[in-house]
């Protein structure tokens, strides 16, 4: 009898990587899902919100680039006016330009962002979405926009607000219920109000 030569073959760094940040856009996605019928429309859209922000860093983790979420500041198109968000990242060999993770979720109905009570989300841009192909960032429409670094952290820290709104008229109108949202840590991690 021969000896048998044991082997083992470990994952690298680079197949766990992809392994988590594709589990956390696949999680995204079905909680997306999970959360479309019933509840309380604002902690759906919390949830909603809060899991596209978590797919943004690992697909920024996963490209080893910038990553952001977008949220459409679109008073022209009330259905999507600060309540669809996608996420978006840099292209690995033009830098100017930007590719889409997905092609973006609606919040719950009469749910919106409220940038007026947010950070001023990390600022605002101009990019076609859902994007075809690498797209440069300058034109279509305009965006408020959360950016993840390389490393996961959040280069926009701030809090995103989310609050009971409708379009009247052509008009946003917030209702004076108490919103919700979390706050967008610098570390990358999201942290709720529990109370």
């Amino acid at each position: 009898m021969g000896l048998m030569k044991a082997t083992r073959r470990a994952f690298t760094l680079l197949e766990l990587m992809v392994v988590i940040a594709l589990m956390a856009i696949l999680g995204a996605g079905l909680g997306i899902v999970l959360t479309r019928g019933g509840g309380v429309p604002l902690q759906a859209a919390e949830t909603t919100l809060a899991r596209i922000f978590q797919a943004a860093r690992a697909q920024a983790a996963l490209q080893q680039t910038e990553a952001r979420v977008i949220i459409a500041d679109t008073p022209e198109d009330g259905d999507r006016h600060l309540r669809f968000a996608g996420i978006i990242f840099r292209d690995a060999d033009d830098p100017n330009l930007w590719r889409a993770a997905n092609n973006g979720v609606r919040l719950p109905d009469g749910i919106r962002f409220r940038p007026t009570d947010s950070d001023a989300a990390g600022g605002s841009m101009q990019i076609e979405f859902p994007l075809a192909q690498a797209t440069a960032e300058g034109d279509g429409t305009r965006w408020f926009y959360f950016a993840y670094d390389a490393r996961g952290r959040m280069l926009t820290p701030g809090f995103v607000a989310l609050a009971h709104g409708r379009m009247e008229a052509g008009e946003l109108i917030f209702a004076d219920t108490p919103g919700g949202g979390f706050m967008a840590a610098a570390t990358g991690a999201l942290i709720f109000d529990t109370q």
